[in-house]
């Protein structure tokens, strides 16, 4: 386990909590570094030290997994620092930490760095699996309260985050899955359903995944059972990894999933919408809407094209709404996913990727279902 030195804050550190003090402008931390740097006794030195602006020798950086406040002056920084993409093994002997002014881009500054005592050696990837360490950072700043994180997309969640925020995502959906085998059945016989409608029939939550155009009785070729976990996770559009297995399958996960923290966060975010879903399900007052676009030539490789789709018809309440996206190629590979944030009650954003070798078109397909007015 590694020792290390107090930290100590750079020049420019000092700067940034100068225009914090002012209010100037909040700081925000970018990102954690790592390195192999030897110093010498004079290099030790606080002053000498102060005046730094990179580690004597890099080797990694890492973004911030959380951020937690610990006194008025002072935040706890982690980082989860890996040798997955390491090639050459080294002995952490330096650590740093960069930030910038909120609202700048770019890297930042040398903010902080700390010396080991007593380093722990990061070997090289060997393939199979890899080495992580979760480092601890403890920064002094002008007011925690202003102090924020940048956080990467596809940096993985801490295991006491992850645990804590799939016990919420665990108690909502038994919440939901009790208020659907409590429900009467919502499958009516005399109305027709789009592609991605719901239902609920014998306590049990189903899709459709043949568009019923005419009204008929009961047929489960035209259903799909679903859990409210694979719809949550349909909708974050990830594949996951839950720390705990009984929770995973107890709520409808697959032991086996991999979930980083953006997926789990995802997942979060997307109960508030489910749980209207579910809520209107058991009362039978769901509207949907559905349409089909096709882009003529989205390049290959995995470029992002967007499309703006707009409803026919606002809905009442910002709708759940589900794609799928198919290309011209039976050997293509395309995918389609809702624009975070862009759902209003009148439209979204679709971002289409295609990952086959030429350009193509790529046709999405979409449904929309949100409560009825109440």
């Amino acid at each position: 386990m590694a020792y290390f030195e107090p930290a100590v804050i750079t020049r420019t550190g000092v700067n940034l909590i100068a225009n914090d003090i002012a209010g100037i402008g909040n700081i925000e931390f970018v990102k954690m570094v790592a390195g192999a740097g030897e110093y010498t006794e004079e290099e030790k030195a606080k002053n000498a030290l102060a005046e730094r602006t990179a580690l004597k020798d890099q080797r990694q950086e890492f973004v911030f997994n959380a951020i937690e406040v610990k006194s008025e002056k002072s935040v706890l920084l982690k980082s989860v620092i890996s040798n997955q993409t390491l090639e050459e093994g080294y002995r952490i002997t330096e650590v740093g930490i960069y930030a910038r002014e909120k609202g700048t881009e770019g890297d930042g500054f040398l903010y902080s760095l700390a010396l080991a005592i007593e380093a722990d050696y990061l070997p090289p990837f060997n393939g199979l699996n890899p080495s992580e360490i979760v480092q601890e950072y403890y920064a002094t700043v002008s007011d925690a309260a202003t102090v924020s994180i940048v956080s990467a997309p596809g940096a993985f969640a801490l295991y006491e985050d992850m645990k804590a925020l799939e016990n919420i995502v665990a108690d909502k959906i038994k919440e939901f899955t009790d208020n659907i085998g409590n429900a009467e059945d919502t499958y009516d016989n005399e109305s027709t359903y789009a592609f991605g409608d719901y239902c609920i029939h014998d306590k049990q939550l189903y899709k459709c995944i043949i568009p019923i155009t005419e009204p008929e009785e009961w047929n489960g070729e035209h259903w799909k059972k679903v859990t409210i976990a694979e719809e949550l996770l349909y909708l974050a559009n990830k594949e996951v990894e839950v720390v705990d297995p009984t929770i995973a399958t107890e709520v409808g996960f697959a032991a086996d999933a991999k979930l980083t923290g953006d997926a789990l966060r995802e997942v979060s975010a997307n109960i508030a919408s489910m749980e209207q879903t579910v809520n209107a399900l058991s009362k039978g007052l769901v509207t949907s809407q559905k349409g089909t676009f096709t882009v003529s030539d989205v390049p290959a490789g995995g470029s992002a094209v967007t499309k703006t789709v707009s409803f026919s018809q606002a809905f009442s309440a910002i709708p759940t709404v589900l794609v799928s996206a198919y290309g011209n190629s039976v050997a293509s590979t395309a995918q389609a996913s809702v624009i975070a944030g862009s759902i209003t009650k009148g439209g979204f954003q679709v971002k289409i990727q295609n990952y086959w070798s030429s350009n193509q078109a790529v046709t999405v397909e979409w449904n929309a279902t949100a409560p009825k007015a109440i």
